[in-house]
């Protein structure tokens, strides 16, 4: 007899279950590490689309074919996005991005009194400084608060994960730090 050369039945299976249990294992290594991949992405694109509203402002950038007469991000519970106003005031939403990650209050600055259920970040053309505004919906009325410093906290929807953003209205630019940071001058 001869004997031919290839694997037995019990040493597929073995394979095989040794290679399920590895699976089974890294698994859900692989969705959180994806989970922070995106709440990382998502953060950036926030503190990107600030950043270009107040490039878009600096650079005297047409909204829809007119002169701007500011640019800003508007920032909510689900979503963020970048917009302008035209000479008549008109607004017109340039991107709109829906968060996932997220968790679903994002701090302002730590006083629960503070926070409200939009915020606005809005660049004047005219002094390159910004105006950030809190925005408090009650009943159908939106009033607005002027902010001098606003400290962002993002925080993720399953993790401890941070990221704040600092911003000053009269520097005028924004920084992204790793974790909760005090946002000091």
């Amino acid at each position: 007899m001869r004997r031919t050369k290839g694997f037995s039945v019990i040493e597929i299976l073995t394979t095989m279950v040794i290679t399920a249990i590895i699976a089974s294992i890294s698994a859900p290594q692989y969705g959180r590490m994806r989970q922070e991949s995106d709440f990382n992405d998502e953060v950036k694109s926030i503190f990107h689309t600030i950043s270009q509203a107040r490039a878009n402002t600096i650079a005297q950038k047409k909204c829809n074919d007119d002169e701007a007469s500011l640019w800003g991000v508007e920032l909510g519970m689900n979503e963020f996005k970048l917009f302008c106003n035209n000479i008549e005031n008109d607004p017109v939403d340039i991107e709109t991005s829906r968060t996932t990650t997220l968790s679903s209050a994002i701090d302002y600055n730590d006083d629960p009194e503070d926070m409200g259920t939009v915020m606005k970040i809005v660049f004047l053309p005219e002094t390159l400084q910004s105006k950030v505004l809190n925005i408090e919906i009650e009943e159908g009325d939106e009033t607005e608060i002027p902010k001098e410093k606003v400290r962002i906290v993002l925080s993720h929807i399953f993790s401890e994960n941070q990221k704040t953003i600092c911003f000053h209205s009269i520097a005028g630019f924004p920084t992204l730090n790793t974790g909760e940071t005090n946002c000091s001058d």
